[in-house]
């Protein structure tokens, strides 16, 4: 799908249409915006077992296949616990803002070691901004482009040539290149630290610090050098594309929106994102993440009542004749395929990378 282009960059914040003002009073009538403590005790006690489970694994284990196993295990374990951080930092917890704001660093820089203020920010933006051109900075990798009307834009920002290169193959590369998000989470978090005068700075570094000074010992002096960077390396794998997947199913190969965008709030959310259909094990995969139009349209909405609002959007949608895209794991990965090898096939018959 191609989207549309503008050279303005501010956040211009949709407007709410009568549809969407009338779907947020049925979803509130219907008690989903309502705190679900009793889940998310269970959520959290499941999470923080599983994350006991793999330190206790790391601790004893001394076959480098359980060593390994026990990696991929963290790996989905950091996932879960940052689905967590990510209910936080849309205060879809707790009933108070200040209760949300206090958790989320110890779930994102004391367990995850990266920085919840800088995710926040970040996502928060996706949110007002979702799949803006130049805009949202969850579409906007310096190896991608998801649309044909991308690509001049990287070029006018310098992208070098072997980003075009990339480019051109990134209907395979993606998905290798998924594995680096992690990384890439853990460096935009220090350059967010550094440049930060806000008073959570400080308390920020210190659960950081707290994080690495456990972390590093713990793999190290159990495993050694060897064994240790093995596990770190596909610990970290896992990791970043876990949470990738989860990012690119959600919005990959869906349109791109000029700024100002010429849709109201409802149909900017709606065409923008992607439902991932699935049974149980979808939702626990994705954290309620793959109900992401019923997410973007109520973002402190708690995850287990994402599935019981998906009925009265789809009907808003129907009334108002906006096309809800909701598809399978494997659909929503064809989906994306087939948008990443347009874009490329685009770079490499215009020679883009010559061009540089």
């Amino acid at each position: 799908m191609t989207g549309l282009v503008s050279e303005a960059a501010a956040p211009v914040r949709p407007r709410l249409n009568a549809s969407y003002i009338e779907l947020k009073r049925t979803v509130t009538a219907a008690g989903l915006l309502e705190r679900q403590s009793l889940y998310y005790a269970c959520k959290f006690a499941f999470t923080l077992g599983l994350l006991a489970v793999a330190i206790l694994v790391l601790l004893l284990a001394r076959s480098l296949w359980l060593v390994l196993l026990d990696a991929v295990l963290l790996g989905f374990v950091y996932g879960q616990v940052g689905l967590l951080g990510h209910d936080t930092g849309h205060n879809g917890i707790f009933a108070g803002s200040r209760a949300n704001r206090l958790l989320a660093p110890i779930l994102g820089n004391l367990l995850m070691g990266m920085s919840h203020g800088w995710w926040t920010t970040s996502h928060n933006q996706h949110h007002a901004t979702s799949n803006r051109l130049g805009v949202d900075g969850e579409i906007e990798y310096p190896f991608f482009a998801m649309d044909e009307q991308q690509i001049p834009l990287k070029i006018e920002k310098g992208v070098g040539p072997k980003a075009l290169f990339v480019m051109q193959w990134q209907h395979y590369l993606a998905w290798p290149i998924l594995a680096l998000v992690g990384l890439n989470l853990r460096r935009r978090s220090q350059i967010f630290l550094r440049n930060r005068s806000q008073s959570g700075r400080r308390v920020e570094i210190i659960l950081l610090a707290i994080h690495w000074l456990l972390y590093i010992p713990l793999v190290f002096g159990s495993q050694g050098l060897k064994m240790g960077l093995l596990f770190v390396l596909v610990h970290e794998a896992v990791f970043g594309f876990y949470v990738g997947l989860i990012t690119a199913t959600n919005h990959w190969g869906m349109p791109l929106i000029a700024d100002p965008p010429p849709l109201d709030f409802l149909s900017l959310q709606v065409v923008t994102s992607r439902n991932v259909a699935g049974g149980p094990l979808v939702d626990f995969l994705f954290g309620g993440l793959e109900h992401q139009i019923e997410h973007h349209l109520f973002p402190s909405m708690p995850r287990n009542n994402l599935r019981r609002a998906a009925p009265m959007v789809r009907e808003a949608c129907r009334r108002e004749g906006i096309p809800y895209r909701s598809t399978g794991v494997a659909a929503s990965l064809r989906d994306i395929y087939v948008a990443l090898r347009r874009v490329a096939f685009a770079v490499r018959s215009q020679k883009l990378a010559f061009q540089v």
